[in-house]
């Protein structure tokens, strides 16, 4: 810039023009965005030019640094709960022996239904069901720690007043989740449908849901 000025009548505007050019080619070799910005803008205050016009022929008008974007660490996980109604099951199961007892006699008929498995605790419950008691027993084979953690946690807690009708409320709430779960797999599949109406096989499936949920329903107050 300086021999520029030290060459150049800058009272003249072609020979300014030129003058300004031929910095700019030297501007234009630089490789870092950044400091080339920096430079192009100092050119401008020193031969007072427009800057815009010094960044359009740079073509760096409007054009930010290429900065990588800041990677941040995803949020950790909740900690993982058991559900109460899984928590007063276990709780059930290793209360009072009469108590145990009962609970294993009405749930042993239902341990192969489906909607056990839906359940986090279920290979605790499985055990807890076929007669385990020992501690070491109940959670044999089990590499969830978060779930280790919990079924201590609720050894650990006082029961109160646990009665049957809590344990086949809880028994309910499992198999009311496991049911809604099927319901919004099938009404997710009745929305792609749109216009072209509902399948039969759909809503005949709706229909079971309900059937099966006023059955189990009507087996467990029995059972109570």
């Amino acid at each position: 810039m300086n021999e520029a000025r030290s060459r150049t009548d800058f009272d003249q505007p072609a020979a300014k023009a030129e003058a300004v050019r031929d910095v700019l080619e030297q501007v234009a070799r630089i490789q870092d965005r950044v400091e080339q910005l920096e430079v192009a803008k100092a050119v401008a205050e020193g031969f007072k030019v427009p800057e815009n016009l010094v960044l359009e022929r740079l073509n760096i008008a409007g054009r930010r640094p290429d900065l990588k974007p800041v990677m941040r660490p995803a949020p950790p996980e909740p900690p993982r709960r058991l559900s109460d109604a899984e928590r007063q099951l276990i709780q059930a199961l290793l209360g009072p022996e009469e108590m145990g007892k009962t609970v294993r006699q009405a749930l042993q008929p239902l341990t192969d239904q489906a909607f056990w498995k839906d359940a986090w605790s279920w290979p605790v419950l499985d055990r807890l069901i076929d007669g385990a008691q020992a501690m070491e027993n109940i959670l044999d084979g089990s590499t969830d720690a978060e779930l280790i953690s919990e079924v201590r946690a609720a050894v650990l807690e006082s029961s109160g007043a646990l009665t049957m009708d809590h344990v086949f409320a809880s028994v309910q709430k499992l198999f009311d989740a496991h049911l809604s779960k099927k319901e919004k797999g099938i009404r997710d599949e009745l929305q792609k449908c749109g216009n072209d109406g509902a399948p039969a096989d759909l809503l005949r499936r709706l229909q079971e849901i309900q059937t099966e949920r006023n059955r189990v329903a009507n087996t467990l107050k029995a059972r109570g």
